[in-house]
């Protein structure tokens, strides 16, 4: 006969490998509310047909020093130049690679109206890097993001 004991721990066992092998999949996920390290504004990453893209979400100040709702006036296109920074996509393209990390894509900079390319992975420690490069990922800037949701 087993030791109700040992049945309990066994099961314990079971439920805690269970938990944390359903669990790793969405710790390694993009998708969900990202904080920049700038702490300036935050990014929702969601699918986008076959494809990740990420809109922001939030803005530490969403208005500017005249209280007028900030707008992408850096734009290099003056058509696109009065639309809000708030819900803005800044991130698109992203297709999931077989090593499990995201390439492919682009990283637009509201700040300079500049785009990038760029490619992104969930570290082991659960923060979003980005890497934003022109050309060879070499001569780029990996940006660090925290989940926020």
């Amino acid at each position: 006969m087993t030791n109700p004991f040992v049945k309990c721990a066994i099961a314990a066992f079971l439920l805690c490998v269970g938990a944390s092998a359903s669990a790793s999949p969405a710790q390694n996920s993009p998708l969900g509310v990202w904080l920049f390290q700038n702490n300036r504004f935050a990014v929702e990453i969601n699918p986008c047909g076959d494809r990740l893209c990420g809109k922001v979400s939030w803005l530490k100040a969403p208005t500017d020093a005249q209280g007028q709702i900030r707008v992408d006036k850096e734009n290099p296109d003056p058509t696109l130049r009065a639309r809000p920074v708030l819900g803005l996509t800044i991130l698109s393209g992203f297709r999931r690679a077989p090593d499990g990390t995201w390439e492919d894509g682009e990283i637009y900079n509201p700040d300079d109206g500049s785009h990038y390319n760029a490619s992104m992975t969930v570290s082991g420690t659960g923060a979003l890097k980005v890497r934003a490069y022109v050309g060879v990922s070499l001569f780029g800037k990996t940006l660090s993001l925290t989940r926020m949701s």
